[in-house]
């Protein structure tokens, strides 16, 4: 699973705001979005992220094995509701 828990505790302690990101920094509204739902972002957007904020990725992003897990279920599922429909 992906959590950007890290980032917004990185943030905050560097005095970032999620303006800032957008306004000085050009991170779009929709990758704010992404971050916040702890959705898929490209490593660019994580290397960017560690060159605003000055850290290492683990100030930034965790990642658990648990997402492999979850993202098969939900695959799955999918394609047995597809073989489903009409």
């Amino acid at each position: 699973m992906y959590d950007f828990s890290p980032l917004w505790e990185t943030l905050n302690e560097k005095g970032i705001s999620t303006y800032m990101l957008i306004t000085r920094h050009n991170v779009s509204k929709g990758t704010i979005d992404q971050l916040k739902h702890n959705r898929n972002v490209t490593i660019q957007t994580l290397d960017n992220l560690c060159q605003i904020a000055r850290v290492p990725i683990d100030k930034v992003v965790r990642i658990t094995m648990d997402d492999l897990q979850e993202r098969t279920r939900t695959y799955q599922n999918k394609l047995a509701a597809s073989e489903d429909a009409p």
